[in-house]
């Protein structure tokens, strides 16, 4: 197992599980940073590789794929094939622990899927990603918003906090990278999400909740959100440049 840093994050297994059902979710994340995704990738919270498989499919010349958890990088290997298009690196570790690696490729895109809210010492994070970070290059990450949201279950497995635009937007800005785009995601779940988690104290993600939300609401939502810029959401994301 990875040694622990000031950026420690974890996953929990379960709900990870649960999330593999997710793909019009991760879809429609995908397609909104598709134009920003470069050719020297690195994702930071890789997991067992839903979100790392559609990354691959911009066929990029060198991915890095990041996952500290030791089972979930056996996974992970297990699940990401060999690509003649592109040199895959998977290492079972932090972005502290590999850094010099990162170096030789000259990153032009960082991405963290639902992965900031587990670093305690986000700023620090950031900070490195920029320092790493080639001239024009892309970092975006996607995390759950709104801290009225933050719930018993949030605690549980390991989330330090829940964004607002203000301060993702500050975290960037701070760490001297341009606000891109900015906006909220998934009105309609803000609700659902404080019904079962605030109120009713969940304690955690279900495979059918998640297949149920995907299939029937998921493309509904973002159709909806695709015509109207909305006011607030239970995730928020941010592409930020380095330039």
């Amino acid at each position: 197992m990875p040694k622990k840093s000031d950026s420690t994050f974890e996953y929990e297994g379960g709900d990870l599980e649960a999330m593999l059902f997710a793909e019009n979710y991760y879809r429609w994340i995908f397609d909104d940073i598709k134009p920003y995704i470069g050719q020297n990738v690195v994702e930071v919270g890789s997991g067992v590789g839903s979100f790392s498989k559609l990354i691959l499919q911009t066929n990029p010349k060198t991915v890095h794929l990041i996952e500290p958890s030791q089972a979930m990088h056996k996974q992970l290997k297990k699940n990401i094939k060999k690509s003649s298009k592109t040199a895959i690196n998977t290492h079972n570790d932090y972005l502290s622990g590999v850094e010099s690696d990162l170096k030789k490729s000259h990153p032009d895109t960082f991405i963290y899927i639902n992965v900031f809210e587990h670093i305690e010492d986000d700023a620090a994070e950031i900070r490195k990603i920029k320092s790493l970070l080639k001239k024009g290059g892309h970092v975006i990450i996607f995390v759950p918003a709104l801290t009225s949201l933050y719930s018993d279950y949030d605690k549980s497995i390991g989330h330090f906090r829940r964004y607002t635009k203000d301060s993702l937007e500050a975290l960037c800005k701070n760490a001297g990278l341009e606000i891109i785009s900015l906006g909220y995601r998934d009105i309609f779940g803000t609700a659902s999400w404080w019904f079962n988690f605030v109120a009713l104290k969940r304690g955690g993600l279900s495979p059918s909740m998640v297949k149920v939300y995907d299939k029937f609401f998921v493309p509904v939502i973002r159709a909806a959100e695709s015509r109207v810029k909305v006011p607030f959401g239970k995730n928020v994301m941010v592409v930020a440049k380095k330039s």
